[in-house]
Formats: structure tokens, C-alpha cells, sequence
């Protein structure tokens, strides 16, 4: 079952919650009308109680949400996100990795090959003996994983509070343009 009742009713569409709701008044209304009904009212309170526990152990996960992908920056995030992903029993191979530390060096057209090998260039000239500049994974790859999303999929965007994923955050416009989807 549920571990509390609050995630449990979160769990409920608009429409089993209206349905709720309906039978509540109209278990109170005939309790009102007959006192010896409210031994049946409380009952059908605690009939009701079980079955909402019950029911949020078996939804399926959001048809919005099955044709939904994801890009984590970093294959930490990543790694978190398909772990999560899969827990809850979505699809975790709709995750996007972006890895590349966007914190130093030129951000101007990283979706196309020149820009990318502008950053390489200024990486290795102004980062000498620096290993980010030979270990950064090629912008390509994600560039093509994210034009490889159909258009009627949506993208959701993980970022944090840090000055690293405030800079990706920027970039997201490229990222959403690339995979010609909308991004959330």
C-alpha cells in the first residue's frame, strides 16, 4: 500500500477524485436523512480509505510522461535520473547526457562542428596542462541524440543552483532547437 494518504490521493486523476467525492456527499446526505445510516457512512468512509491507498500502488505512470526525454548535465545527474526513471517504471533510456563543464571557455555555436572545435582550440590554448580540454566529451553526440527525438516528444531540461548549470541552463535554447522539440 501507499505510504500515507497524501501521496495517495496525489496519486488520483480529476475525475476518480470528483467520483470520490460525489459518493462521500451522497453517503453523508442519506446519513442525514436516516441516523440509523451512519454506521453505513462510516463503512463506506473506510471502504473508501482503503481503496485510495489501494489504487495508488497500481497507476501507471502518465501517458505525457512515457514520451518524455531527458538531458541531465553530467553523468552523475544522469546516472541519478535513470535510476529514478526506472524506479517509478519509466523508460530510463530517454535520458540525454550533456557532460561537457561549460563554466570556462567560448559558448558561441556549440551545435555545429566549428563551434565545438573553437572551444577545443581555446581550451587547450588558455587551459595548458589542464586535462579538460583532451577529456571533453564531443558536443556532437548529444547534439545527435537530441535531433534523433521525435517532434511530438517533449524535453525536460534537470538543472541545479550552480553557476555550471546556471551556463547550461543558457545553452538549453541550442539544446531545445537541435531536438526541434518543446522543452520543459
Amino acid at each position: 500500500m501507499a505510504e500515507n494518504l497524501g501521496e495517495a490521493v496525489s496519486c488520483l486523476s480529476e475525475r476518480a477524485s470528483k467520483r470520490l467525492l460525489l459518493n462521500l456527499l451522497l453517503a453523508v446526505r442519506q446519513a442525514e436523512k436516516d441516523p440509523h445510516e451512519e454506521k453505513a457512512l462510516i463503512r463506506k468512509l473506510r471502504q473508501m480509505y482503503r481503496d485510495v491507498l489501494a489504487t495508488a500502488d497500481r497507476q501507471p505512470i502518465a501517458p505525457e510522461l512515457q514520451h518524455r526525454w531527458h538531458l541531465a548535465f553530467g553523468d552523475s545527474a544522469a546516472g541519478s535520473l535513470r535510476v529514478g526513471l526506472s524506479d517509478i517504471g519509466a523508460d530510463s533510456r530517454r535520458v540525454c547526457t550533456f557532460a561537457p563543464d561549460l563554466s570556462v571557455g567560448p559558448l558561441m555555436r556549440l551545435d555545429e562542428a566549428g563551434g565545438a572545435v573553437a572551444r577545443t582550440a581555446w581550451l587547450r590554448q588558455y587551459r595548458d596542462g589542464d586535462d579538460r580540454a583532451e577529456a571533453e566529451p564531443p558536443f556532437g553526440e548529444c547534439i545527435e541524440a537530441l535531433r534523433a527525438i521525435p517532434g511530438a516528444d517533449s524535453l525536460m531540461i534537470w538543472t541545479a543552483d550552480m553557476l555550471m548549470t546556471e551556463l547550461r541552463w543558457r545553452w538549453r535554447r541550442i539544446c531545445c532547437a537541435a531536438a526541434r522539440v518543446r522543452c520543459g
